[in-house]
């Protein structure tokens, strides 16, 4: 059994991992063993969430929160290194790959990135490592969209000197309900991991979703009349950013023989290394070896352009290290009045592909 550790980092990488946790304490079976740890520098973000425990799965840095600023966040935890370094000590010799968690548009999650590939890396040099972002939307601020550019610009030298193996990014511009949109990708990001219950290796869901590239996520409705016209449309509704191009590397994933056959699918695409697929009640394929998102991300710098120089208020602050405890006073701090597992009823998610019933 592959076991991951999952990381949510920075406010965003926090709410995605609880709605993650969620999930899998919503699935009656796993082929993997999952163990999440929370991390974050705004204590108060983290003691709101359902399933963190701050004496249990977090790791708290010091810094009270660093906002927007993606140089503050990393001076934070550049500052507490050895604090990071001696916690995932302790755990990592047990994983053999890793999911991070993260906001890319700036804050502790942006700023973190760079030092816990590297810690994890550095304490288990074979461990796999995939990064799960959240692309800025076009019309955000511009601290945001600068942030993702030069994050973006990080993940592709990370990804070149190894210390990152594959990853993808959320596309945010398909957001509507933020809550019930977390739901819906993350149970297509897990669904993506846990194919190995229709009877694909384990091995084979490591080799694929972490294979050194671009990940993508295609499950294909039965309503069409020919595959492109299905895999159009999967891409058309995909929560997630897309790559460039088709080619790819690897693809494994399941298919409805009643639907469409294995050699319509893989016909459908250039795959260079390795393939895979299962008969099965549903079609859902997890490809990865893409090239970077560089279209996406052309799109948000000439956003980036558009945008006047006006500052976030923010972006300016001068960076200080405060070791003082942050207190949660209720006044700022409320639970949600629906948690996850309310949502995740709400949209039927417990069972396997459901959301594919109305996904819009």
């Amino acid at each position: 059994m592959n076991n991951t550790l999952v990381i949510g980092t920075g406010g965003c990488g926090n709410k995605l991992m609880n709605v993650f946790i969620s999930l899998l304490n919503n699935r009656d079976e796993l082929h993997a063993s999952y163990d999440g740890i929370f991390v974050n520098s705004n204590k108060n973000e983290m003691e709101i969430l359902d399933n963190c425990d701050l004496q249990r799965n977090a790791l708290v840095i010091n810094g009270d929160g660093t906002g927007r600023n993606a140089s503050k966040a990393k001076k934070s935890i550049a500052l507490d290194r050895v604090k990071v370094m001696n916690y995932f000590a302790r755990i990592i010799d047990k994983y053999q790959s890793a999911i991070i968690m993260t906001s890319l548009d700036g804050g502790f999650g942006n700023g973190s990135i760079d030092i816990i590939t590297k810690i994890l890396k550095q304490l288990n040099p074979d461990i796999k490592i995939f990064l799960l972002g959240a692309s800025a939307k076009l019309k955000s601020k511009k601290i945001s969209l600068e942030n993702t550019l030069s994050l973006y610009e990080d993940i592709k030298e990370l990804m070149e000197i190894g210390q990152i193996d594959s990853y993808m990014f959320i596309d945010n511009d398909k957001m509507d309900d933020e809550d019930e949109f977390n739901i819906r990708t993350m149970s297509l990001f897990l669904d993506s991991l846990e194919l190995g219950e229709e009877a694909l290796d384990s091995n084979d869901s490591l080799l694929v979703n972490f294979a050194k590239g671009y990940k993508m996520i295609l499950p294909l409705s039965n309503k069409f009349n020919s595959v492109k016209d299905a895999i159009d449309d999967a891409i058309k509704k995909s929560p997630f950013v897309l790559p460039n191009r088709i080619k790819c590397t690897h693809i494994y994933g399941t298919y409805n023989s009643d639907d469409y056959s294995e050699e319509s699918i893989l016909s459908e695409y250039n795959i260079t290394d390795f393939d895979k697929l299962v008969s099965s009640d549903n079609t859902f394929l997890v490809l990865n070896g893409f090239a970077d998102p560089d279209k996406h991300m052309a799109t948000l710098n000439t956003a980036y352009e558009l945008l006047d120089c006006e500052e976030d208020e923010d972006e300016g602050e001068e960076f200080t290290f405060s070791k003082k405890k942050t207190v949660k006073t209720e006044s700022k701090v409320e639970k949600k009045s629906k948690t996850v597992e309310e949502l995740i009823k709400k949209n039927d998610l417990t069972l396997k592909y459901d959301f594919l019933k109305d996904y819009k």
